[in-house]
């Protein structure tokens, strides 16, 4: 299959428009007490406002992040399994771009999701809140949405000044906020449920994939027109893109590249079918500065314990 982007992304940075997302960070003393507290959590900041000037959902998340050992990024977050019909139609009331309009079209009505054939999905809160649920709390310590560890000693800290041989902290934020956010794979928790992304997951010839056998799973917004393959590689997460050969280096790719830094690009894409209301980069005046953008319901579910994903 040919890889293309249907909708290319930009990283940028942008004024927030009227209605956009908010994302709440809070640093643990394992960072502000680092002697590049600063710099760590510009760097963060800085990944959070670029969120939430591309997504305009009304809505609030709250992230705690720390500092770790071991791999250069992990997340944590809290889920429920939700009614498929539900879901399918909150996504439809919030379906606003030409990305949604495609993926609704691979979308069927009805009880049962397409991927799995069970009758719910399993949904984070930061995207129930996404979607307009209302009722659905996190059970993580804190109550956070999602807590985030980076292992910031063996990460570039600022692009303005980067060593080969470490990972980039920008990056790995982006990684781990998009898994708070909703994306990953019910297949790294052997879930019958699938995750949202799921739902967009095919192989090469168009067929729903959720199956750790083979390599021939991609991320697919229609079933014909892949964005990226998916790693199939279980010492890794299912629900990161595929490295097993030679590849662009992109923010959710299963490991890093050191000395790389990549943006978020189909990231968003996946964001926003899932529920988050992708808008355009604000346009720039002639002298370069950004101008500003123009422009519930609440079932049954059952709360799922908190897994830990690593990047």
């Amino acid at each position: 299959m040919i890889v293309r982007t249907l909708l290319l992304t930009v990283f940028a940075a942008g004024l927030l428009s009227a209605r956009a997302l908010t994302i709440i960070p809070t640093f643990d003393a394992t960072i502000t007490n680092d002697v590049n507290a600063t710099t760590i959590e510009n760097t963060i900041n800085s990944t959070i406002q670029l969120y939430q000037a591309r997504f305009s959902n009304p809505a609030t998340v709250t992230i705690q992040f720390k500092d770790i050992s071991g791999l250069y990024g992990s997340s944590s977050w809290w889920s429920y399994n939700l009614s498929y019909s539900s879901f399918h139609t909150a996504l439809a009331q919030h379906a606003t771009t030409a990305n949604d309009t495609i993926a609704m079209s691979s979308l069927p009505a009805g009880s049962t999701n397409p991927v799995t054939g069970t009758t719910t999905v399993r949904v984070k809160t930061a995207n129930l809140h996404a979607l307009g649920f209302a009722g659905f709390n996190s059970g993580l310590s804190g109550g956070y949405d999602g807590i985030i560890g980076l292992h910031t000693s063996q990460l570039n800290l600022s692009r303005a000044s980067t060593v080969s041989t470490k990972g980039d902290l920008l990056s790995t934020v982006c990684h781990e906020m998009d898994e708070v956010l909703g994306l990953g794979c019910g297949l790294d928790f052997g879930s019958p449920d699938p995750f949202p992304q799921d739902l967009f997951r095919f192989s090469s010839t168009g067929a729903h994939s959720y199956t750790t056998n083979g390599d021939d799973a991609w991320f697919s917004i229609d079933g014909t027109n892949v964005l990226v393959r998916c790693n199939q590689n279980s010492t890794l997460d299912y629900g990161d893109w595929w490295v097993a050969g030679a590849h662009t280096p992109r923010v959710q790719d299963a490991s890093a590249t050191n000395g790389k830094t990549p943006n978020p690009n189909v990231e968003l894409i996946g964001l926003d079918v899932i529920g988050y209301t992708l808008v355009p980069m604000p346009a720039r005046s002639s002298r370069g500065q950004p101008l500003p953008a123009r422009r519930s319901r609440s079932p049954a579910a059952t709360a799922l314990p908190s897994p830990t994903t690593s990047f």
